[in-house]
């Protein structure tokens, strides 16, 4: 049993609200990107335009490879999924919560129960450091690294994410490290580039896949 005041619910919940995510007035906004798959320094790269508006509807246009132009509307979906403002009765109440195993370091793990049994987090110092969740046929570990301290909450900036057969335990790739950036447009801070590498057993890395944002501007300030 954690040594806290508070229940595990509550815990969670403060994490959960610390996170930065944008509000209800959220403009959109449309930037020009730049894909480099295997790094910008070599191989080829890919040039478009991408933008998420008010109703967090994604486009991705001006690349004409497919396989470039999928893999920037996963990264914005990512970026939109992880951005957009859902309250914790909207995402979590049909759950409950209770303490799991001490953790090392300070961090307190959180087991989910209800509809999402399979999942747990890490929390500390009301940050969200560990994500492990089931989906369909595979599991997903994220661990957080590094935060950035929005002032209005925190944006994780320095993560892996891990996938494994659910019912194997085998895991499913290399993992994946993150590395984002982020600036401040308006009342809004928008991601303005991701690295993405691929690790493997060994800790040797890919050369990363670049994802750089430029001549970002909120929707609203169209015309302007």
């Amino acid at each position: 049993m954690v040594a806290t005041a508070l229940s595990a619910q509550d815990l969670f919940r403060e994490a959960f609200e610390s996170r930065y995510t944008w509000d209800e007035y959220f403009p959109g906004y449309q930037a020009q990107v730049t894909y480099c798959p295997s790094g910008c320094d070599q191989g080829p790269s890919f040039q478009g335009q991408v933008s998420i508006d008010q109703q967090m509807k994604i486009s991705v246009t001006g690349i004409e490879d497919d396989s470039a132009r999928q893999s920037v509307r996963e990264q914005m979906w990512e970026i939109m999924v992880h951005r957009v403002r859902h309250s914790f009765d909207q995402e979590h109440g049909n759950h409950t919560f209770s303490y799991g195993d001490p953790q090392e370091d300070g961090k307190v793990e959180v087991l989910v129960q209800g509809l999402s049994a399979t999942d747990r987090y890490w929390v500390k110092d009301r940050h969200i450091q560990m994500v492990h969740r089931h989906f369909h046929d595979r599991v997903i570990t994220i661990l957080v690294q590094k935060f950035y301290d929005a002032g209005e909450g925190y944006l994780p900036i320095h993560y892996t994410a891990e996938y494994q057969d659910l019912n194997s335990g085998a895991k499913l790739g290399s993992m994946l490290v993150y590395e984002d950036q982020y600036r401040r447009f308006g009342n809004y801070w928008i991601p303005i580039k991701r690295k993405i590498w691929r690790e493997d057993s060994e800790g040797t890395r890919s050369e990363p896949e670049v994802f750089q944002f430029s001549e970002i501007r909120l929707i609203s300030e169209q015309g302007e």
